[in-house]
């Protein structure tokens, strides 16, 4: 809303900064952004621009998986600069292996022209191994609440986009443990927001609990409740807070059960707060 109200105009504004002589690191971009970046780069002169999938490439491989479901990758990358070999990638989610090489780049490039030195490999691998990024994608495997004990996934994704992105993570923490019933979502959301099209990228038969946070733009669950798409199958239940939401969730789940938090950034600090997690 910000920056503009297409993708085209919110990439100008964003590759802008871009100033001449600088080095340039591009991840993956819809036709539309990419298309919107060329012009803008066009206009810099003496760029080094190196691009995701051209200049930079990697490939990852699943090298382990825990009993929680958590699995362990390895990403290769490549960049004009170097190769860097059996890189640990902590984060779940495919696109944390492409962040992770575009981050890796980005160091690369930072080489390239003199600001850093070359860092040593052994230290890069342990420095990426200990990665945590507390909201995204977060599994609680032995969560707790009042009497309840079973497992929570929380995700900060609050635009379609986002959750179309982690989606496949979600269902496959679903799928992990298929003695238990769907998983079931709670889910608040700024004023703002695609309720519908947030929702659409996960099954509709899985229940769901709508709140609001007290954020001051957070829509009211009768606000976010008349933005659900007419075809959701599920339960839909309201609750007047995120800890609320959250032991209706648990009735729900039952012992052992999985519950998805997402939709919005406050909504997971509330929901970290109410399981007594550390702080981010």
């Amino acid at each position: 809303r910000l920056l503009g109200g297409s993708l085209a105009e919110i990439t100008r504004a964003k590759v802008a900064a871009a100033r001449d002589g600088d080095h340039v690191v591009l991840g993956r971009l819809a036709p539309e952004a990419a298309t919107a970046a060329d012009q803008v780069l066009g206009e810099r002169t003496g760029l080094s621009v190196w691009r995701m999938d051209r200049e930079i490439r990697y490939t990852a491989r699943t090298v382990g998986c825990d009993d929680d479901g958590s699995v362990t990758t390895s990403v290769d990358v490549s960049t004009p600069r170097a190769v860097h070999r059996d890189l640990p990638c902590p984060l779940s989610g495919t696109h944390q292996h492409h962040n992770l090489a575009l981050a890796v780049a980005a160091m690369d490039a930072t080489v390239e022209r003199g600001h850093i030195r070359e860092p040593d490999e052994e230290r890069l691998r342990a420095r990426l191994s200990a990665t945590r990024w507390p909201g995204r994608l977060e599994h609680v495997p032995h969560a707790r609440l009042d009497d309840w004990t079973g497992r929570v996934l929380l995700d900060g994704a609050t635009n379609p986009q986002g959750v179309t992105t982690v989606a496949p993570e979600m269902q496959r923490h679903a799928r992990a443990d298929d003695r238990s019933g769907p998983p079931v979502l709670v889910f608040a959301a700024m004023d703002d927001k695609d309720v519908s099209g947030m929702l659409a990228p996960l099954p509709s038969h899985w229940p769901l609990i709508l709140t609001r946070t007290d954020a001051p733009r957070a829509a009211s669950c009768a606000d976010l409740h008349d933005r659900l798409s007419p075809g959701r199958q599920g339960p839909c239940l309201t609750a007047p807070d995120t800890t609320a939401a959250l032991r209706r969730a648990a009735e729900l789940a039952g012992p052992g059960g999985l519950i998805i938090v997402f939709g919005s950034h406050r909504l997971v600090g509330e929901s970290r707060t109410a399981l007594s997690l550390e702080p981010m």
